[in-house]
């Protein structure tokens, strides 16, 4: 084992019991399916009338193993090819070559450059929507992987859900005056599964509730953390939810079984954001000024650390590999998986906007730059989102691979006054969204007082054209 601090392995505690929990789930799901067939096998003379008739293709799946059901798969996902390029004429070279596309942007080390539409279209700000509901300050957002439909929590210690396209809201039960107090207080975090089923949300009452999407209702309530739970996410393509909280730990759980599996150590002070993506991995940012990548199974952690001077407010991974980040002392940074320190850094981000002369932030108690309150980036591509507390969302380009240096360059400042708490940018890329309030998320420092609380939609130039 090195002795680079960079590379970090935590002392041995009972967690390695997350890989025995995720044997034991395994086990039990066996268990229960054995009991299930036997169940069924002495039932079976009783209840033939009530057997729903089984598919052929039902029957097919059931008695083939695993080796032939990869290849059918297979087989089906390239005829699915085949016939969509049918019309084109595509030659062999063709499909294997979109197959292999295809592939790479799944594993998330995709990057497409795009931002350059950006450089060439501005966003007309006519054409920018605003979904009000939240009395307070909007502090997060998310955002369906469909794209249709959007999740907010706020101060006033409520949840909404927006619909994309004809931006009906609805607002989901809790709120400081509901009789069933079911969100006790402000909501900092809200994260969806990527398929849609959980939503969860989090904040000051130290809890995370867990929603049924379907029902709106809550099905789950977890408490374990001691201290505000400032962030939650959603590991892609599973039901594994990560938390961070000002208590310095990340826990790990699981909607599947409902159950907490683990707790993770070693930031030195509050966790401020936390991201993730399809792998076992978190990546996480707090007040300690460190950015920390946390290996689940192998149960060790990378550490990062660069320029800033002060907490490092948010993090956001673009692929597997590179993230962006933003500090309290206003400043940005890329970072990638092969470097300690960043690859690229701007000081004083926010201060390159255009100067908003009829908002009071220009009165900014301190010097330097407003804080960075937010990021976001359109995932697999060069484009990220900055907040601040200017009235704009700044919209960069950020390079980092190949030949080039790395950089981050501003493209275009869309106009929304207030605090940008929250970026969000849909999968699709057709649009972003920013959660804008009177207030820092974090705390009331500074007020906004023209600022009208709400979800904004961002519609983004067309990527293909």
């Amino acid at each position: 084992m090195s002795n680079d601090p960079f590379f970090i392995t935590p002392r041995k505690r009972k967690a390695s019991a997350y890989q025995t929990k995720k044997k034991s789930v395994k086990k039990r799901k066996a268990d229960l399916h054995e009991e299930d067939e036997v169940g069924f096998e002495a039932a079976a003379d009783d209840v033939k009338t009530k057997v729903k008739p089984v598919e052929e293709e039902e029957v097919v799946e059931e008695a083939e193993n695993e080796d032939e059901k990869r290849l059918r798969l297979a087989m089906k996902y390239l005829e699915k090819f085949k016939k969509e390029d049918s019309e084109e004429e595509d030659d062999d070279d063709d499909i294997e070559k979109k197959l292999q596309d295809d592939m790479v942007k799944k594993s998330f080390k995709y990057h497409q450059k795009v931002a350059h539409v950006l450089k060439e279209k501005t966003i007309d700000p006519s054409t920018i929507r605003r979904m009000k509901g939240p009395t307070l300050s909007v502090t997060c957002t998310a955002l369906t992987s469909d794209d249709t439909t959007i999740f907010c929590g706020s101060k006033d210690a409520s949840v909404f859900r927006f619909d994309v396209e004809t931006g009906k809201k609805y607002r989901l039960r809790g709120g400081k005056k509901d009789t069933g107090d079911y969100l006790r207080d402000i909501v900092l975090s809200v994260a969806v599964s990527s398929d849609g089923t959980f939503l969860a949300s989090a904040g000051i009452d130290k809890s995370i509730s867990i929603w049924d999407t379907r029902t709106l209702n809550i099905v789950r309530r977890f408490q374990g953390h001691k201290h505000t739970v400032s962030s939650l996410q959603f590991r892609q393509g599973s039901h594994d939810l990560y938390s961070g909280s000002f208590d310095r730990t990340v826990k790990l759980w699981n909607l599947d079984e409902m159950t907490y599996v683990d707790t993770l150590y070693g930031h030195q002070s509050e966790i401020t954001s936390i991201d993730c993506l399809s792998r076992e991995r978190a990546i996480t940012c707090g007040n300690d000024k460190s950015i920390r990548l946390w290996k689940i199974v192998e149960e060790t952690q990378l550490l990062f650390k660069g320029n800033q001077s002060d907490s490092i407010d948010c993090v956001k991974l673009i692929n597997d590999e590179n993230w962006i980040s933003g500090s309290q002392d206003g400043s940005i940074a890329l970072w990638n998986i092969k470097k300690k320190k960043h690859v690229a850094f701007e000081k004083n981000a926010a201060s390159r906007y255009p100067l908003n002369l009829t908002s009071p932030v220009n009165k900014w108690p301190g010097s330097g730059s407003p804080w960075i309150s937010s990021v976001g980036s359109c995932w697999q591509t060069d484009i990220v989102g900055v907040g601040s507390a200017t009235g704009y969302l700044g919209l960069w380009q950020a390079k980092f691979d190949g030949a080039e240096k790395a950089s981050l360059t501003p493209m275009q400042y869309v106009p929304l006054n207030g605090f940008i708490n929250s970026i969000t940018f849909s999968q699709s890329g057709r649009f972003a969204l920013a959660g804008v309030g009177h207030e820092h998320k974090f705390g009331r420092w500074f007020r906004e007082s023209t600022a009208k609380n709400g979800v904004y939609l961002v519609p983004l130039p067309k990527f293909d054209e």
